[in-house]
């Protein structure tokens, strides 16, 4: 119901991963098994994480196994104008960015959407009459990175200057619009 991912969401017993769902780089060939619970609590979390250590130690002996001879250098690509969406499994669940290329080495756009921006509003539900000592495990086991979601970089086109913004100016900012 709250669309979480990763960790969160696998310790709830759904066995989403992109990894899996939709390999990358060399995915498709040394595999990956999603480690899930079904409990959906803190030790669940805490062990679908231990689980997944241990998985990437086997991805990394199955990659090692799996390296090709030859050069392991890649020549640059030419950066052509459109649209990309790329999508990882990071350690807190599916990171995705959006990028708009203009054909030069400055994007025009970007979007990111980290993982703590599906799991955080997750938070509010399981904390809802736990005790104040199980709160702050239940937050931590979310894992939220906060920097992640309360932050962005306003950038001014015309004099191709950006400066960061945190919630707190976005918040006075927002202040000062209203009547």
């Amino acid at each position: 119901k709250l669309c979480v991912v990763g960790p969160v969401a696998r310790a709830s017993g759904l066995a989403i991963d992109v990894r899996k769902d939709e390999p990358y780089a060399a995915y498709k060939e040394v595999g990956v098994d999603v480690k899930t619970l079904t409990e959906g609590d803190v030790l669940s979390r805490m062990l679908v994480r231990l689980r997944e250590a241990l998985e990437s130690i086997e991805i990394v002996k199955r990659a090692v196994d799996a390296i090709p001879e030859g050069p392991i250098r890649v020549e640059p690509i030419e950066i052509v104008p459109g649209d990309g969406i790329g999508k990882v499994e990071a350690p807190r669940g599916e990171d995705i960015h959006y990028v708009r290329s203009n054909g030069t080495d400055i994007p025009e756009r970007v979007k990111i959407r980290a993982p703590s921006y599906m799991n955080v509003p997750s938070i509010v539900p399981q904390i809802t009459g736990a005790s104040l000592a199980d709160a702050s495990l239940i937050i931590a086991a979310v894992d939220p990175c906060f920097c992640c979601t309360e932050r962005i970089t306003v950038v001014d086109v015309k004099t191709n200057r950006g400066s960061f913004v945190d919630f707190e100016a976005l918040a006075q900012r927002w202040r000062k619009t209203r009547p």
